[in-house]
């Protein structure tokens, strides 16, 4: 067999190895936590887990509880506890962000939780690099009706501050 079929043959290989690797189980926890509309603790397996919640970015809630925070968080951190907490949920990783928390997509009873927080307008889609194996179409066309129809935060209008700048005016306020 010639080398460069051979090459083609072991790089098709491997590729369908990385393929089959990157493909998490889904596994089943508890929650535990709302930490706020994108991030919650849960148990698995007699383990503590921080999920960050893929693909979405919700309000920002106070870090130092003397002020409410960004509007719509607190509004976010309800709903999500009122769809999760104290369930048992399904999670399919998609890796882990650089603070060590599990990015998964989120589902309760066949529903995507992720997608169920852009839908109702309580998080946008988040604007950094997506975690890999992520369908973002869906996510988008959930955030454009949720804008299209002013839900929950997108009522906001111009006065709308995304997640992402809101941390960044935190960090710098001048």
């Amino acid at each position: 067999m010639p080398a460069s079929r051979t090459r083609a043959i072991l790089f098709v290989a491997a590729a369908l190895l990385a393929a089959c690797l990157s493909v998490q189980a889904a596994e089943i926890v508890k929650v535990m936590r709302i930490v706020d509309g994108d991030t919650f603790t849960a148990s698995a397996d007699g383990r503590l887990l921080t999920v960050r919640m893929a693909a979405i970015d919700a309000p920002e809630t106070s870090k130092s509880g003397h002020d409410p925070g960004q509007p719509y968080a607190r509004k976010a951190w309800s709903h999500l506890a009122d769809m999760i907490l104290h369930h048992e949920v399904e999670i399919r990783r998609h890796g882990a962000d650089r603070y060590g928390r599990v990015l998964a997509e989120v589902f309760r009873d066949g529903r995507n939780v992720n997608l169920e927080m852009v839908s109702c307008g309580l998080a946008e889609v988040y604007r950094g690099r997506p975690a890999s194996g992520l369908d973002m179409d869906s996510y988008r066309r959930a955030e454009a009706d949720a804008r299209l129809h002013r839900r929950e935060m997108w009522a906001l209008g111009e006065q709308y501050v995304s997640p992402l700048s809101w941390r960044r005016l935190e960090r710098h306020p001048f």
